[in-house]
């Protein structure tokens, strides 16, 4: 099944070896469906998420919440997540 909309996040390790510290970023793939979204590790059905949130903490980086049965779950984006929210929004109200 081909998601409808996607959202691109970042996951970032802080790496420490001998004498340099340095920071890992990884890009992932947050995906809606007509009945649920799933993440690099975790797969919500619809029903269980109450809501997505949104607020911006940098001028390059932001927090986008997902608001589940499971409790709220941070992902950091470096986009504005707005699209892939309103389309959250009018396929959720539907379910």
């Amino acid at each position: 099944m081909k998601p409808i909309t996607t959202q691109v996040c970042i996951e970032v390790e802080q790496k420490i070896e001998y004498t340099k510290k340095y920071t890992v970023e990884r890009n992932f793939d947050m995906e809606l469906f007509n009945d649920k979204i799933r993440s690099r590790d975790k797969e919500f059905l619809l029903e269980h998420v109450f809501d997505i949130s949104y607020r911006q903490a940098t001028e390059k980086i932001g927090f986008l919440y997902l608001h589940t049965n499971q409790g709220v779950l941070p992902h950091l984006v470096k986009t504005n997540p707005t699209p892939f929210i309103d389309t959250f929004r009018k396929v959720k109200q539907f379910y």
